[in-house]
Protein backbone atom coordinates (compact mmCIF):
# COMPACT_ATOMS: atom_id res chain seq x y z
CA UNK A 1 0.00 0.00 0.00
CA UNK A 2 1.20 3.34 -0.33
CA UNK A 3 2.48 5.30 2.02
CA UNK A 4 0.22 8.59 2.51
CA UNK A 5 -2.93 9.81 1.43
CA UNK A 6 -3.99 13.11 -0.48
CA UNK A 7 -5.89 14.79 1.86
CA UNK A 8 -6.36 17.86 0.31
CA UNK A 9 -10.20 19.52 1.55
CA UNK A 10 -9.30 17.75 5.00
CA UNK A 11 -12.18 16.11 5.14
CA UNK A 12 -12.17 12.59 6.95
CA UNK A 13 -14.86 11.09 5.44
CA UNK A 14 -13.43 11.47 1.58
CA UNK A 15 -9.81 10.28 3.07
CA UNK A 16 -11.53 7.00 5.07
CA UNK A 17 -13.16 6.69 1.31
CA UNK A 18 -10.00 6.93 -0.48
CA UNK A 19 -8.32 3.94 1.76
CA UNK A 20 -11.63 1.98 1.15
CA UNK A 21 -10.87 2.60 -2.22
CA UNK A 22 -6.57 1.58 -1.95
CA UNK A 23 -8.04 -1.75 -0.10
CA UNK A 24 -9.78 -2.89 -2.78
CA UNK A 25 -6.95 -1.79 -5.67
CA UNK A 26 -4.29 -3.72 -3.32
CA UNK A 27 -7.08 -6.95 -3.82
CA UNK A 28 -7.24 -6.42 -7.73
CA UNK A 29 -3.38 -6.14 -7.65
CA UNK A 30 -3.02 -9.85 -5.25
CA UNK A 31 -1.01 -7.89 -2.44
CA UNK A 32 -3.77 -9.41 -0.30
CA UNK A 33 -5.68 -12.39 -0.74
CA UNK A 34 -8.97 -13.91 1.23
CA UNK A 35 -8.35 -14.80 4.31
CA UNK A 36 -4.97 -12.65 5.03
CA UNK A 37 -4.17 -10.34 7.59
CA UNK A 38 -3.84 -6.72 7.61
CA UNK A 39 -1.48 -4.31 9.40
CA UNK A 40 -2.80 -3.16 12.71
CA UNK A 41 -4.81 0.36 12.89
CA UNK A 42 -1.70 1.51 14.68
CA UNK A 43 0.42 0.20 11.49
CA UNK A 44 -1.87 1.94 9.18
CA UNK A 45 -1.85 5.01 10.94
CA UNK A 46 2.06 5.51 10.66
CA UNK A 47 2.33 4.37 7.27
CA UNK A 48 -0.65 6.36 5.73
CA UNK A 49 0.29 9.36 8.04
CA UNK A 50 -3.54 9.60 8.89
CA UNK A 51 -5.43 9.33 12.15
CA UNK A 52 -6.24 6.17 13.71
CA UNK A 53 -10.19 7.32 14.03
CA UNK A 54 -9.98 7.41 9.92
CA UNK A 55 -8.91 4.20 9.91
CA UNK A 56 -11.73 2.63 11.99
CA UNK A 57 -13.77 4.58 10.00
CA UNK A 58 -12.32 2.61 6.73
CA UNK A 59 -12.22 -0.21 8.17
CA UNK A 60 -16.08 0.01 9.37
CA UNK A 61 -17.00 1.17 5.36
CA UNK A 62 -15.17 -2.44 4.43
CA UNK A 63 -16.85 -4.43 7.06
CA UNK A 64 -20.30 -3.47 5.55
CA UNK A 65 -18.81 -3.69 2.14
CA UNK A 66 -17.88 -8.01 2.78
CA UNK A 67 -14.29 -6.66 2.40
CA UNK A 68 -12.71 -7.26 5.53
CA UNK A 69 -14.17 -9.17 8.87
CA UNK A 70 -12.68 -8.62 12.49
CA UNK A 71 -11.49 -11.82 14.37
CA UNK A 72 -11.08 -10.38 17.42
CA UNK A 73 -7.43 -10.23 19.09
CA UNK A 74 -6.35 -12.19 15.84
CA UNK A 75 -6.51 -8.75 14.10
CA UNK A 76 -8.77 -7.69 11.42
CA UNK A 77 -8.47 -9.84 8.03
CA UNK A 78 -9.51 -9.89 4.47
CA UNK A 79 -13.00 -11.90 3.73
CA UNK A 80 -12.87 -15.75 2.51
CA UNK A 81 -15.18 -13.72 -0.13
CA UNK A 82 -14.31 -10.53 -0.36
CA UNK A 83 -13.72 -11.16 -4.66
CA UNK A 84 -17.56 -10.26 -4.44
CA UNK A 85 -17.01 -7.02 -3.79
CA UNK A 86 -14.98 -6.54 -6.74
CA UNK A 87 -17.58 -8.22 -8.99
CA UNK A 88 -19.38 -4.97 -8.00
CA UNK A 89 -18.97 -2.73 -11.17
CA UNK A 90 -19.90 -5.99 -13.62
CA UNK A 91 -23.37 -6.63 -11.52
CA UNK A 92 -24.07 -2.88 -11.84
CA UNK A 93 -23.07 -3.16 -15.77
CA UNK A 94 -25.72 -5.84 -15.90
CA UNK A 95 -28.51 -3.86 -14.06
CA UNK A 96 -27.78 -1.05 -16.61
CA UNK A 97 -28.10 -2.89 -19.19
CA UNK A 98 -30.87 -5.54 -18.34
CA UNK A 99 -30.05 -8.71 -20.35
CA UNK A 100 -32.51 -11.05 -21.57
CA UNK A 101 -32.65 -14.18 -19.98
CA UNK A 102 -32.05 -15.88 -23.65
CA UNK A 103 -28.72 -13.22 -23.82
CA UNK A 104 -28.02 -14.35 -19.87
CA UNK A 105 -28.63 -18.12 -21.02
CA UNK A 106 -25.53 -17.90 -24.03
CA UNK A 107 -23.42 -16.22 -21.50
CA UNK A 108 -23.59 -18.91 -18.88
CA UNK A 109 -23.46 -21.81 -21.91
CA UNK A 110 -20.56 -20.98 -23.14
CA UNK A 111 -18.22 -20.50 -19.90
CA UNK A 112 -20.04 -23.35 -17.83
CA UNK A 113 -19.11 -26.12 -20.47
CA UNK A 114 -15.33 -25.28 -20.27
CA UNK A 115 -15.52 -24.50 -16.53
CA UNK A 116 -16.83 -28.49 -16.20
CA UNK A 117 -14.23 -29.58 -18.42
CA UNK A 118 -11.44 -28.06 -16.52
CA UNK A 119 -12.63 -29.21 -13.58
CA UNK A 120 -12.21 -32.70 -14.48
CA UNK A 121 -8.68 -31.84 -15.16
CA UNK A 122 -7.88 -29.44 -12.77
CA UNK A 123 -10.09 -30.50 -9.31
CA UNK A 124 -8.80 -31.25 -5.83
CA UNK A 125 -10.67 -33.73 -3.30
CA UNK A 126 -11.87 -31.28 -1.65
CA UNK A 127 -13.28 -29.73 -4.46
CA UNK A 128 -14.92 -32.69 -5.76
CA UNK A 129 -16.19 -32.91 -1.95
CA UNK A 130 -17.84 -29.77 -2.15
CA UNK A 131 -19.23 -30.45 -5.74
CA UNK A 132 -21.01 -33.35 -4.29
CA UNK A 133 -22.03 -31.00 -1.16
CA UNK A 134 -23.97 -28.83 -2.87
CA UNK A 135 -26.11 -31.09 -5.09
CA UNK A 136 -27.13 -33.11 -1.49
CA UNK A 137 -27.96 -29.28 0.02
CA UNK A 138 -29.28 -28.90 -2.98
CA UNK A 139 -31.84 -31.73 -2.21
CA UNK A 140 -32.03 -30.45 1.51
CA UNK A 141 -32.84 -27.14 0.86
CA UNK A 142 -35.90 -27.74 -1.69
CA UNK A 143 -34.31 -25.50 -3.91
CA UNK A 144 -36.78 -22.49 -3.16
CA UNK A 145 -36.53 -20.22 -6.61
CA UNK A 146 -39.11 -17.75 -6.02
CA UNK A 147 -37.47 -14.98 -3.73
CA UNK A 148 -37.13 -11.41 -3.74
CA UNK A 149 -33.13 -11.95 -3.18
CA UNK A 150 -30.55 -14.47 -3.83
CA UNK A 151 -31.48 -17.47 -1.95
CA UNK A 152 -29.45 -19.21 0.57
CA UNK A 153 -25.86 -20.72 0.15
CA UNK A 154 -26.68 -24.79 -0.99
CA UNK A 155 -29.43 -24.02 -3.55
CA UNK A 156 -29.53 -24.55 -7.00
CA UNK A 157 -27.28 -22.63 -8.74
CA UNK A 158 -24.54 -23.33 -6.09
CA UNK A 159 -23.72 -26.62 -7.89
CA UNK A 160 -22.44 -24.86 -10.94
CA UNK A 161 -21.17 -22.19 -8.61
CA UNK A 162 -18.90 -25.41 -6.95
CA UNK A 163 -17.97 -26.38 -10.74
CA UNK A 164 -16.52 -23.50 -11.80
CA UNK A 165 -14.36 -22.85 -8.97
CA UNK A 166 -12.99 -26.12 -9.35
CA UNK A 167 -11.95 -25.38 -12.81
CA UNK A 168 -9.25 -23.21 -11.06
CA UNK A 169 -10.04 -19.80 -13.53
CA UNK A 170 -11.17 -17.28 -10.95
CA UNK A 171 -11.62 -14.53 -13.68
CA UNK A 172 -14.73 -16.98 -15.49
CA UNK A 173 -15.94 -18.43 -12.12
CA UNK A 174 -16.29 -14.99 -10.82
CA UNK A 175 -17.81 -13.81 -13.69
CA UNK A 176 -19.84 -16.93 -13.51
CA UNK A 177 -21.24 -16.17 -10.03
CA UNK A 178 -22.14 -12.60 -10.79
CA UNK A 179 -24.46 -14.36 -13.91
CA UNK A 180 -25.76 -16.36 -11.43
CA UNK A 181 -26.22 -13.64 -8.52
CA UNK A 182 -28.33 -11.45 -11.22
CA UNK A 183 -29.79 -14.20 -12.95
CA UNK A 184 -31.93 -14.90 -9.52
CA UNK A 185 -32.41 -11.45 -9.01
CA UNK A 186 -34.97 -12.01 -12.06
CA UNK A 187 -37.01 -14.56 -10.75
CA UNK A 188 -40.29 -12.30 -9.42
CA UNK A 189 -40.88 -12.65 -5.87
CA UNK A 190 -44.63 -13.49 -6.36
CA UNK A 191 -43.75 -16.09 -9.16
CA UNK A 192 -46.57 -18.80 -9.26
CA UNK A 193 -44.14 -21.67 -9.15
CA UNK A 194 -41.15 -22.96 -7.34
CA UNK A 195 -38.45 -24.85 -9.02
CA UNK A 196 -39.54 -28.19 -6.99
CA UNK A 197 -42.67 -27.61 -9.41
CA UNK A 198 -40.49 -28.12 -12.25
CA UNK A 199 -41.32 -31.35 -14.38
CA UNK A 200 -37.97 -32.09 -15.29
CA UNK A 201 -36.52 -31.20 -12.35
CA UNK A 202 -35.40 -34.66 -11.56
CA UNK A 203 -33.70 -35.38 -15.07
CA UNK A 204 -31.66 -32.35 -14.01
CA UNK A 205 -30.67 -33.37 -11.07
CA UNK A 206 -29.27 -36.70 -12.48
CA UNK A 207 -27.28 -35.07 -15.19
CA UNK A 208 -26.12 -32.87 -12.02
CA UNK A 209 -24.92 -36.24 -10.63
CA UNK A 210 -23.51 -37.46 -14.08
CA UNK A 211 -21.29 -33.84 -14.30
CA UNK A 212 -20.02 -34.55 -10.95
CA UNK A 213 -18.96 -38.44 -11.78
CA UNK A 214 -17.46 -37.47 -14.72
CA UNK A 215 -15.59 -35.12 -12.55
CA UNK A 216 -14.39 -37.43 -10.24
CA UNK A 217 -13.04 -39.72 -13.11
CA UNK A 218 -11.31 -36.75 -14.34
CA UNK A 219 -13.33 -37.74 -17.83
CA UNK A 220 -13.22 -33.94 -19.35
CA UNK A 221 -15.17 -34.85 -22.49
CA UNK A 222 -18.54 -36.16 -20.26
CA UNK A 223 -18.17 -33.32 -17.99
CA UNK A 224 -18.20 -30.56 -21.52
CA UNK A 225 -21.16 -32.97 -23.22
CA UNK A 226 -23.46 -33.56 -19.68
CA UNK A 227 -23.18 -29.80 -18.91
CA UNK A 228 -24.22 -28.66 -22.41
CA UNK A 229 -26.94 -31.57 -21.50
CA UNK A 230 -27.75 -29.40 -18.49
CA UNK A 231 -27.66 -25.98 -20.42
CA UNK A 232 -30.77 -27.44 -22.30
CA UNK A 233 -32.51 -28.14 -18.75
CA UNK A 234 -31.68 -24.84 -17.69
CA UNK A 235 -33.33 -23.31 -21.00
CA UNK A 236 -36.46 -25.52 -20.03
CA UNK A 237 -36.80 -24.04 -16.56
CA UNK A 238 -36.60 -20.55 -17.32
CA UNK A 239 -39.37 -21.42 -20.10
CA UNK A 240 -41.11 -22.96 -17.25
CA UNK A 241 -41.08 -19.90 -14.79
CA UNK A 242 -41.93 -17.67 -17.31
CA UNK A 243 -44.73 -20.00 -19.02
CA UNK A 244 -45.55 -22.81 -16.77
CA UNK A 245 -48.78 -24.07 -18.28
CA UNK A 246 -47.06 -24.34 -21.43
CA UNK A 247 -44.33 -26.06 -20.52
CA UNK A 248 -46.11 -28.56 -18.55
CA UNK A 249 -48.55 -29.65 -20.96
CA UNK A 250 -45.61 -30.13 -23.38
CA UNK A 251 -43.79 -32.29 -20.61
CA UNK A 252 -46.50 -34.74 -20.57
CA UNK A 253 -45.17 -36.24 -23.98
CA UNK A 254 -41.70 -36.89 -24.37
CA UNK A 255 -39.18 -35.92 -21.39
CA UNK A 256 -36.06 -37.50 -22.41
CA UNK A 257 -32.48 -35.75 -22.67
CA UNK A 258 -32.10 -33.23 -24.93
CA UNK A 259 -30.88 -34.22 -28.10
CA UNK A 260 -26.86 -34.81 -28.78
CA UNK A 261 -27.27 -32.38 -31.68
CA UNK A 262 -27.60 -29.40 -28.69
CA UNK A 263 -24.04 -30.98 -27.67
CA UNK A 264 -21.08 -28.80 -27.55
CA UNK A 265 -18.51 -30.10 -30.30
Amino acid sequence: MREGIDRSGGQEPSVAISIVEEIKQELVRGRYRPGSRLPTERELAQQLRISRSTIREAMRMLAVLGVVEARGRAGTHIASDASAVLREPFAFLMALEHPSPESLLEARETVEVRLAGWAAERRTEAELIGIQAAIGAGRESGYLAAAPAPPPRGTYGDFHCAVARAAHNPALSSYLITLYEWQRRQIPATAPVRIEDWPRLADSLATHQRICDAIRDRDADAARRLMTIDMQYARDFWAFMHAPQALENASDGDTAEPEESHRAP
